[in-house]
């Protein structure tokens, strides 16, 4: 058995590092066959970039003599791996680690909850290009991707244009701190298409609103309902999670948004409580689940929320199309949901101090600001007055 103190007596008389300073012996008491076990020593970067010091085994051996010999033997092989780590490592980290450490840097002016939640939108795109070196990355990769990903549709240049800003944002950080040499030129190469005027929300009439109340027995017919009359733009309301809704003092809130004034308490009028009360029951963090339980992801990727809930309870209620102002047929989109609930707030007459603040407008009338931590009974008095405005027996 090759003993310790032979091991150490050994190294020095056969020292591996002098064939490459990368090798170290390493000796196992445990292992009576092949006790020395030589390793190379290489350096990776973690999920943030950072550098990590490894160890690879490269084989094991009876002594430090017969470990010397072979690795001789391996020098030209051993000398390249070496070489091919050294160029990877100096040549940059992966767009997804400058991803993490550019987002976890806390040196940075810190992002607001919503740019947080679009960049990660696009960041989930990026799959194809995560653990690609950022010094290989160029316009043609960003332009297929967006293309794979977005297509060509007018309607997703907002999403284009989200993905190329992150990644002109994350080429800067990595150039003011030295992770990237290159020129940013290729980002401006990057073609997002041009945007086209939206088209202005369209509210649903009192009439499409009834036909939806028809259908209300409809789960998904009941979750654009709950849109519908409780004000809030669609992304929030689908954020809102079981904890942030108060049964028993009818009102949900809302955490971030917008504003300063987006994070605020809604009401829950009377005849919508056992519509929340029934998802509640439902399993998942949000209010709102799909059918897997998990939360809609309707800041970054709406069409699952189109494809299981919006188109098929539009349909069914046959309020999915109207007849615009220029005669053409249009499609309702979710955000009208918002401009629905502001028209026949104000058709009822119901108070405008009220709606700003169920709302969580921006406005500077300070009188409407000062009232924002009214009591929620309050808003629920006034919001179940649209129950008999809009004869929903």
């Amino acid at each position: 058995m090759y003993s310790k103190s032979n091991y150490n007596k050994d190294k020095k008389k056969y020292p591996i590092s002098s064939i490459n300073k990368n090798l170290s012996y390493n000796y196992r008491s445990g292992n009576t066959i092949n006790p020395v076990v030589v390793r190379l020593k290489y350096v990776c970067s973690d999920e943030y970039g950072v550098p990590k010091t490894k160890y690879k085994v490269i084989d094991s051996f009876s002594d430090c003599e017969a470990a010397f010999d072979a690795i001789m033997q391996k020098k030209k092989s051993i000398d390249n791996q070496v070489r091919i780590n050294s160029i990877v490592n100096s040549k940059g980290i992966t767009f997804g680690q400058l991803y993490n450490r550019w987002l976890q840097d806390k040196t940075i002016k810190p992002l607001s909850p919503s740019r947080i939640r679009a960049y990660n939108a696009a960041m989930s795109h990026c799959q194809s290009i995560q653990n690609m070196n950022i010094y290989a990355i160029n316009a043609e990769i960003i332009q297929k991707l967006m293309d794979q990903e977005y297509g060509h549709e007018q309607s997703k240049y907002g999403s284009r244009k989200n993905l190329k800003t992150m990644i002109k944002q994350m080429y800067k950080y990595a150039k003011r701190n030295n992770l990237y040499n290159d020129s940013l030129e290729f980002i401006e190469d990057i073609d997002i298409g041009h945007n086209i005027r939206s088209r202005k929300h369209i509210n649903f009439s009192e009439n499409e609103i009834k036909k939806l109340w028809q259908h209300k027995d409809r789960d998904d017919v009941s979750i654009v309902l709950m849109m519908i009359f409780s004000g809030a733009r669609p992304g929030e309301f689908l954020a809102v999670r079981k904890t942030d809704v108060d049964i028993e003092k009818q009102c949900f809130f809302i955490n971030s948004g917008k504003n300063e004034l987006a994070q605020r308490v809604v009401p829950i009028p009377d005849f919508m409580v056992d519509f929340y009360k029934k998802w509640l029951n439902t399993t998942g963090e949000t209010l709102i689940v799909n059918k897997k339980n998990n939360p809609f992801n309707f800041t970054g990727n709406e069409h699952g929320f189109l494809r299981q809930v919006w188109n098929p309870a539009l349909e069914a209620a046959d309020v999915y199309t109207y007849r615009a102002n220029n005669g053409q047929i249009e499609n309702h989109i979710p955000h009208d949901v918002r401009h629905t609930f502001t028209t026949i707030w104000r058709a009822g007459d119901l108070k405008e101090s009220y709606l700003y603040i169920i709302q969580g407008h921006a406005t500077r009338d300070t009188s409407i600001n000062t009232y924002t931590h009214i009591d929620p009974v309050k808003l629920v008095d006034e919001i179940n007055k649209l129950y008999d405005y809009l004869n929903l027996d």
